[in-house]
């Protein structure tokens, strides 16, 4: 089944939590927020939380039992990175977790889910959750380090 019917599916049983949708994949990482399998997902955004419906894996169907939902409020940052067929975006807590998520790119099939992703770090960066800068991340320690051997 096409991704677009997914979707479409979901929005006209009801069923998707959120605005947005997006068609995803993660995996388990290091990052300590996902620590499961690879799945996919359907990511959606309402009221300050990013909702994740599990979907089976051969009739993608909604997996209830294992969907989870992020707290906005309690990111600090996002890394976006982009390769050939795919993109990977990077969601940072203050905890210092994160939260991989990969999705396909360049498919008619996938157009929604890429403008959908954009809309959702344009709502990020509105709530004040700022693109990861690594040399920000290198002078915050530089000051920490500086500030205890005073």
């Amino acid at each position: 089944m096409q991704r677009r019917t997914i979707i479409m599916n979901l929005r006209n049983n009801g069923k998707l939590k959120g605005v947005k949708p997006c068609f995803i994949s993660m995996k388990n990482n290091l990052g300590k927020i996902y620590t499961e399998g690879q799945a996919d997902f359907v990511m959606s955004i309402k009221n300050d939380k990013l909702y994740f419906q599990k979907l089976t894996f051969f009739l993608r169907r909604l997996k209830p039992a294992d969907d989870f939902s992020l707290d906005i409020r309690t990111l600090r940052s996002y890394a976006l990175f982009e390769k050939p067929y795919h993109n990977i975006l990077y969601l940072y807590d203050v905890n210092k977790r994160f939260l991989e998520i990969h999705y396909f790119k360049g498919t008619p099939d996938m157009y929604p889910t890429e403008d959908n992703i954009l809309r959702i770090i344009k709502v990020l960066e509105e709530r004040g959750i700022k693109k990861w800068n690594p040399e920000e991340e290198i002078d915050e320690e530089d000051d920490t380090k500086r500030s205890g051997t005073d």
